[in-house]
């Protein structure tokens, strides 16, 4: 598989008749400096060269591969903005890809594909331009699938975890009632052992009270001390 291109395009325009003679000695300056990858060096000569013929947009341009090379894309979408109103359209169209480029790198792929695109309206045989145009819309579907089923993830775990919660509450409360269920059977248990006490139960003393009742029973009685009368004979029958 082909890797996307994400070279920035170096524009040498130091010969450029439109130029003045500083801007020329400063843009071609630049370039030699971005080749000996010196970039500090490089940004502040492609900036004398800005000064120096303002409205030209080779300096720009440039600017634009420095912070690209140097990894600062925001700045560099921004120097190449500055060169796609030129009425050049081969740098137009650079421009373009360039800001692609940056914007892919920057994560915005929306963006990218758009400048990725543009860039090909102005050259459709631009080779790179096709196929990282290809290939970023392809990531921007990958990502765009991934979150889907990341947000199906999710809202099936925030799911479950309600459930897990409704489920937990309901045996929480299953539970309290086992046991209030529990707590009255031996309530009601105690209840019924004291009321059978009651019926056929009896306290020490009363149990007491009944051996010394029935000693007394099986002791012989005492004599009455009753008078007996004397005996009669029967009266005479008139």
């Amino acid at each position: 598989m082909k890797n996307p291109f994400f070279a920035a395009i170096i524009v040498c325009f130091c010969l450029t008749g439109l130029l003045c003679a500083s801007a020329r000695s400063n843009l071609s300056g630049g370039n030699r400096a971005y080749n000996r990858e010196k970039y500090d060096t490089a940004l502040e000569k492609y900036t004398l060269a800005g000064n120096a013929a303002p409205d030209s947009f080779e300096p720009a341009f440039n600017k634009g591969d420095v912070h690209y090379k140097t990894g600062l894309y925001q700045d560099a979408l921004k120097s190449f903005e500055k060169a796609t109103y030129s009425k050049d359209v081969e740098l137009q169209g650079k421009a373009y890809y360039n800001m692609g480029n940056a914007s892919f790198r920057l994560g915005k792929l929306s963006e990218a594909v758009q400048f990725y695109k543009k860039a090909l309206e102005l050259n459709f045989l631009d080779k790179d331009a096709k196929f990282n145009y290809e290939f970023a819309q392809k990531k921007k579907k990958e990502n765009a699938d991934k979150n889907k089923e990341q947000k199906k993830q999710e809202q099936k775990q925030d799911k479950n975890e309600k459930q897990n919660d409704k489920d937990k509450k309901n045996t929480d409360n299953k539970s309290d009632k086992d046991k209030d269920k529990e707590n009255k059977g031996k309530k009601d248990e105690n209840k019924q052992e004291n009321k059978e006490n009651k019926k056929e139960g009896m306290s020490k003393e009363d149990a007491q009270r009944l051996l010394d009742a029935l000693s007394d029973e099986k002791k012989p009685k005492q004599k009455a001390n009753v008078k007996i009368p004397l005996f009669r004979m029967p009266e005479k029958d008139w």
